[in-house]
């Protein structure tokens, strides 16, 4: 029994990250070093490396990261960033996991727009992907109350996934929330660590069953 434990156990290690924060609970992710992650049926995705500028209008930059949730291969994160009407925010983040796709939803108010692009490298100077075009895995633009979606070009599993936003509220209303989803395939080495865990626990469990014979 106790090898089946310990077998388990080194299993779930394997498929497993340093624990984070849950994303979620209202934390302002622009505080320096703050992180969070997203269980995807059994695939972690980790959030980090937030930051975010003034475009436009009077203010300092606050984005909370308002909740998390997950419908089989799909996470959902959704955003507060605070923007009262006329306001503009860039903002940057990046994901670690194995992603082939994402959708954005914007829930401000008329008139408001958030145009995002997703880059398999880092974001550089001018917001553009490091290298270039072919580096950038998704555009997509969202007015409000409307959503957009991009699956990433052939289908590649891209990770880490480096996000910048461009969050522009309304002449006349502000934006307090938008939802990104990212969409998720197991990836081979992990698939390969899940299985070679669960062939180990049978051959235990085979072992045992002829003992008892």
């Amino acid at each position: 029994m106790k090898r089946l434990l310990v077998l388990a156990a080194a299993t779930l290690a394997c498929l497993s990250v340093l624990s984070a924060a849950p994303c979620g609970g209202g934390v302002n992710v622009l505080t320096p070093g703050f992180t969070c992650e997203v269980n995807v049926g059994g695939i972690e995705l980790s959030f980090s490396g937030f930051s975010a500028v003034n475009a436009g209008g009077m203010f300092t930059p606050v984005v909370n990261v308002v909740s998390s949730t997950a419908v089989g291969l799909t996470g959902f994160v959704t955003f507060n960033p605070n923007l009262l009407p006329g306001q503009d925010l860039h903002f940057y983040f990046t994901v670690s996991g194995p992603i082939v796709g994402v959708d954005l939803i914007n829930a401000g108010g008329p008139g408001s727009i958030i145009d995002e692009r997703v880059c398999s490298t880092p974001i550089a100077m001018g917001n553009i992907c490091t290298g270039g075009l072919p580096n950038q895995v998704a555009f997509l633009t969202a007015m409000g109350g409307t959503s957009a979606d991009a699956n990433f070009p052939g289908g590649n599993v891209v990770n880490p996934t480096y996000y910048f936003k461009d969050i522009g509220a309304g002449p006349t209303s502000g934006l307090s929330s938008f939802t990104q989803s990212f969409h998720v395939i197991p990836e081979p080495t992990s698939m390969l660590l899940l299985g070679s865990g669960l062939l180990g626990l049978a051959r235990v469990a085979r072992r045992r069953y002829l003992k008892k014979d």
